[in-house]
């Protein structure tokens, strides 16, 4: 049964190519906007956020765990 061989989100479409390549690309494309945009955000939060970042990591490389509810008490609350 081919569903149960699959590993991954799209493996059919690595397998078999039931579209043409001037739409692999445009998936190609958009996928890779997709990331960047998302690696954009991301970077943009942390840094926006370092010192409550680097209090996180002083935390938890003294106590190893914290809570969720230690972690935003350490940033005052706020999100």
């Amino acid at each position: 049964n081919e569903n149960q061989q699959e590993v991954f989100l799209g493996h059919s479409i690595a397998r078999a190519q039931n579209m043409s390549e001037a739409t692999a690309n445009l998936i190609d494309e958009e996928i890779r906007r997709i990331v960047s945009e998302a690696y954009d955000t991301a970077w943009s939060v942390l840094s926006a956020r370092r010192d409550e970042l680097e209090r996180v990591t002083q935390a938890l490389m003294e106590w190893e765990t914290i809570s969720g509810d230690e972690c935003v008490s350490m940033h005052g609350g706020a999100h």
